[in-house]
């Protein structure tokens, strides 16, 4: 995801406020279902995907709540 990327999205959704890199964004974030990224493939895809990248490493406490 590029920094524009970003910048768009920031600007775009209502409760996100200030200027990149500095938004009102937790570092808590909330854990995607799997159930819904079942459908990306860029994020499920075999071996090269960045779920299977990050599966071994996965760590469930650095999220403050489920999706």
């Amino acid at each position: 995801m590029s920094r524009s990327d970003v910048e768009i999205a920031a600007t775009l959704h209502r409760d996100i406020k200030g200027k990149y890199p500095y938004y009102n964004i937790s570092s808590r974030l909330t854990e995607p279902s799997r159930s819904r990224l079942n459908g990306l493939t860029e994020v499920l895809a075999p071996e090269e995907s960045y779920w299977a990248k990050i599966t071994h490493i996965h760590d469930p406490t650095v999220y403050k709540r489920k999706e």
